[in-house]
């Protein structure tokens, strides 16, 4: 049977199934749909069901709509594809480090080991601008409030960029090699850490810039053996939480720039911090693991989300924790329980950076195999158009996969 006459008979089974009849022959026409829906959702993921659909896909836009709706209430498509694979983008020659969207969700920053920052359209994934730094671009960040991306580097720079003009317009001398950075929800300060985690020489500092003045007015030092190595902002806008190369982690009280708290739980140094939305929960990423913790009372919600994860993100919504790792994959967390939802594969080296765009749409990951793949939620596939080329995608992904060399 062919793809087209196996979506015309679907239909069909669906209007049957509607009309009032016997409650036997419902029955048997609601079986018939099931099963129809199973195949067809079958013979879409294979390579040649997606491009038979293609060829041979009617004008009929109702058709579509009505088995779009007929797979995602009957199949388990849903269920066992909950992220699909979207595509991948290619503008970097060395490790990729850092991610991040812009609010509006139009633009995607990365930043590499090749010292540069590239921005991809997020509706056609081209680059569209490549921004330079004199050596790695550890850290990225958009302004919350304007059209403003901060990059952070190991050539010792913070760099403020206009993306209207391309041009960096500030640049912040750190005195050493930046690791990371996080703008304050207003989008007035910008906190960043420096400072050789592997160095047992000279202190690590954290430094808060004004950004209307473009100056220091605070900073904090740390000793070689606590060496600073992560930051994020609260939502709340009055604290700054810190990490450190010995595993503790630290709220910064900014109304007396005072520790006012702690974390303790990991043994080793802290790579990444995470918050969802409303700050009452922090993930915190150390060598082969990942925290889940309750912000108000410190204590840990779960003592281990999965081995060896390299970078971490909260969905916009708050319900899911993708984290990236060293086994290649990207694996989707659900935040509430802390149970493993889905795997992604694709990547070709560790995945060192995971971001969500704003709307939550959209799921990017970047590897040290220079690569960024976009990955898309299943339930923001809003049409039969939209599954088909998502599915065709699975298999651009396998060929792909097919042509890497050893």
């Amino acid at each position: 049977m062919t793809m087209f006459r196996l979506f015309l008979v679907l239909f069909s089974a669906c209007v049957c199934a509607m009309e009032p009849s016997a409650n036997q022959i419902k029955q048997n026409n609601m079986r018939r749909v099931e099963s129809l829906t199973a195949l067809a959702a079958e013979a879409l993921i294979s390579d040649k069901g997606i491009h038979h659909y293609k060829k041979q896909n009617s004008s009929n836009e109702s058709i579509s709509n009505d088995l779009f709706d007929i797979i995602k209430k009957r199949s388990s498509l849903w269920s066992r594809l909950p992220v699909i694979y979207q595509g991948s983008m290619l503008g970097h020659t060395d490790y990729i480090r850092s991610l991040a969207y812009s609010r509006d969700g139009s633009m995607l920053a990365s930043g590499g080991n090749d010292s540069i920052i590239t921005l991809w359209d997020t509706e056609n994934s081209q680059a569209s601008t490549i921004l330079n730094h004199s050596d790695k671009v550890v850290s990225v960040a958009f302004s919350p409030v304007n059209s403003e991306l901060a990059s952070g580097s190991h050539d010792t720079t913070i760099k403020l960029w206009d993306l209207t003009t391309g041009k960096d317009t500030t640049q912040l001398d750190h005195g050493s090699e930046v690791r990371s950075l996080a703008y304050s929800p207003d989008g007035t300060i910008i906190a960043s850490i420096s400072g050789d985690l592997n160095s047992t020489l000279g202190n690590s500092t954290m430094h808060l810039w004004d950004l209307a003045a473009h100056k220091l007015i605070h900073m904090v030092k740390k000793a070689p053996s606590c060496r600073i190595s992560a930051v994020v902002y609260h939502p709340n806008g009055l604290e700054v939480i810190v990490a450190h190369k010995t595993g503790i982690i630290e709220i910064i009280d900014l109304r007396t720039n005072k520790v006012s708290a702690e974390f303790k739980g990991h043994e080793t140094f802290i790579s990444s911090l995470a918050l969802n939305s409303d700050g009452t929960r922090l993930i915190s990423v150390a060598h082969n693991q990942a925290k889940l913790w309750n912000y108000d009372t410190k204590e840990s919600v779960s003592t281990t989300l999965d081995r060896g994860v390299l970078s971490v993100t909260l969905s916009p919504d708050g319900n899911h924790i993708a984290t990236g790792l060293i086994e290649k994959t990207v694996k989707i967390w659900n935040l509430a329980t802390s149970q493993l939802i889905t795997t992604l594969n694709g990547h070709y080296g560790w995945v060192s950076s995971v971001a969500y765009k704003p709307d939550g749409t959209q799921l990017a990951s970047g590897s040290h195999d220079q690569m960024v793949q976009l990955w898309t939620p299943m339930e923001h596939v809003n049409s039969f158009e939209e599954l088909v080329e998502h599915l065709e995608n699975i298999g651009s992904l396998d060929a792909e996969k097919d042509e890497e060399p050893v």
